[in-house]
């Protein structure tokens, strides 16, 4: 998914940085995280400047993962700055794991830029990473097995069942026991019922069998 403003984006669930979901590459602290459906939005650091020296104050759980792991200080116009990240969690990181998770996590997010333009879907099989009926269908057809060596052809002079049968036949889609036994459906038997004598499948049904 290619971030733009975050307000689509789910911040956990939605494969936005790199391959996977953070719930993914992370599991440790999704299971500590409160909000697990809230935005990209909602979870991008804010630039907020550093304040003289002070007591910290008790704060009570559930607590901020920034309060564990401060992020990096940066430096703006006005001086230091730093990255402030509206994580909460149920209870305090204490595992080494955790914490190690953790500090990966400040290091991705922190580089994090939003912009004006919405969050958009991408589609990564195509090159233009932009999905399309006929993009799809030129990645189905080259890694059909079966129909690797042949385009699909659609003839307009006979009934469209006829074209949608001969294209299921052709790409092994009837639903013949062979077909329902792959897809793991109890059947007695494999064999066809008509004639006993082999396999039903496509070719046993409408070239071998004698009935």
């Amino acid at each position: 998914m290619k971030i733009g403003n975050g307000e689509i984006a789910k911040f956990c669930l939605n494969k936005w940085l790199g391959g996977h979901s953070l719930s993914e590459t992370f599991p440790r602290l999704y299971q500590l995280e409160v909000s697990k459906d809230v935005r990209v939005v909602n979870m991008s650091p804010r630039y907020c400047p550093i304040p003289a020296a002070t007591p910290t104050p008790e704060i009570p759980e559930p607590r901020s993962f920034a309060d564990i792991i401060p992020p990096p200080n940066v430096i703006g116009p006005s001086g230091a700055y730093r990255l402030h990240f509206s994580w909460v969690c149920r209870r305090t990181p204490r595992y080494e794991e955790e914490i190690q998770e953790l500090e990966t996590l400040n290091n991705l997010v922190s580089q994090l830029h939003l912009s004006n333009s919405r969050d958009s879907w991408e589609f990564t099989a195509c090159a233009s990473r932009k999905f399309s009926v006929k993009a799809f269908r030129n990645i189905y057809t080259s890694s059909t097995t079966t129909m690797a060596q042949h385009q699909t052809r659609w003839n307009k002079y006979i009934p469209i069942k006829i074209n949608i049968n001969t294209w299921r036949v052709a790409n092994e889609r009837l639903p013949t026991r062979v077909n329902l036994d792959k897809r793991g459906i109890d059947l007695h038997s494999v064999r066809c019922p008509v004639c006993d004598d082999d396999l039903e499948i496509e070719n046993h049904i409408f070239v071998h069998c004698d009935i």
